[in-house]
């Protein structure tokens, strides 16, 4: 993300992220360089699917052109209890991240020892061709 962000500014373009698989619990686009970051509330940030949305972050303003008025012309809104359920938890920064960031490396590991598995693509396995990356990119700790 670093590399392509220093070529989009290079070029005076804007680098936008989808974030949406993986969160900002585990990735921060804009630490690296990104100009615009998109998150889905649906998935991740809420855990369990319950509060349907979606987030755009700009580094500066909303870009102006054809789509400066998406924000305005698609704003949802969420009731109080949706809102609740995309918090996080005091003392809890990632409740419903960490669990299943979890389970992932157990069943990435768990695979990986099975005969009739050929192979196993988990970026936080150290047999991923671009583990280093991962772990460079995004919080691993998060995973573990």
């Amino acid at each position: 993300m670093k590399a392509v962000a220093k070529i989009a500014d290079a070029a005076g373009a804007l680098l936008i992220v989808d974030n949406a698989f993986a969160s900002p619990a585990l990735q921060r686009p804009m630490e690296s360089g990104a100009h615009i970051v998109v998150h889905s509330s649906t998935k991740y940030i809420d855990g369990q699917g319950r509060a349907m949305g979606g987030v755009i972050l700009c580094k500066e303003g909303f870009p102006q052109g054809p789509s400066a008025d998406l924000p305005t012309q698609h704003r949802p809104h969420h009731e109080p209890v949706q809102c609740v359920a995309a918090s996080e938890e005091p003392g809890d920064p990632r409740p419903a991240h960490a669990r299943p960031l979890r389970n992932a490396q157990k069943v990435a590991d768990f695979l990986a020892e099975q005969k009739k598995v050929l192979r196993v693509l988990y970026p936080f396995r150290a047999d991923h061709p671009q583990h280093n990356l991962a772990r460079a990119q995004m919080d691993a700790a998060a995973a573990s």
